[in-house]
């Protein structure tokens, strides 16, 4: 029985979770972030939203510090700098009202986190994957980059549509377009 222990704690010591297991991990965690309303931002509660994760894998396995600065023409509306109490190391868009129902947050590690919880289309919000994409490509953020998208509905209970892992040089239109219209979702405890 000593053994066994022994050859538990050793498996235990020696095992590291793989990149996709540590993406997911850090995804759910600013999920639950966003749920819980810890995120700094003041979302109308119990409100149907989206969630979008958008991680270069470079952010895990060579971490850089990209200047975000660049990304700010995505933001149509008002977006707050580093200077502002957010964040050090993002700006975030959000719109030029007193209610925010949606903000774009992009982070100097490459990444995006972005919550919407007006009506955008299917279409809508396949256009601003790509430009979001489109904008990695361009300002140099390595790729690949694990897209992880949420849907969460009125009881604040998360689904998770099919993750896509985008290289850069596939239809990525075409594939979000696939998984957002199987509906096939995960739903997440």
């Amino acid at each position: 029985m000593e053994n066994l222990a022994r050859q538990l704690e050793q498996l235990t010591y020696e095992y590291q979770p793989s990149l996709y297991e540590v993406i997911h991990d850090e995804s759910i965690s600013r999920l639950h972030s966003v749920l819980e309303g810890r995120t700094g931002f003041d979302l109308p509660v119990g409100t149907a939203r989206l969630v979008l994760h958008m991680f270069p894998e470079s952010a895990f396995v060579d971490p850089k510090e990209y200047d975000i600065r660049p990304l700010a023409p995505l933001a149509v509306q008002d977006y707050l700098t580093e200077n502002e109490p957010y964040s050090m190391t993002s700006f975030v868009k959000v719109p030029n009202t007193r209610s925010i129902i949606s903000y774009t947050q992009f982070f100097q590690d490459g990444y995006i986190e972005a919550v919407d919880s007006s009506d955008l289309t299917e279409a809508q919000l396949i256009e601003k994957i790509v430009h979001y994409m489109e904008a990695f490509r361009t300002y140099g953020i390595d790729l690949p980059v694990h897209i992880r998208l949420y849907q969460i509905d009125a009881y604040n209970r998360a689904a998770l549509y099919h993750p896509v892992i985008a290289h850069g040089d596939e239809d990525l239109a075409g594939l979000l377009q696939m998984v957002l219209s199987s509906q096939e979702k995960e739903p997440l405890e």
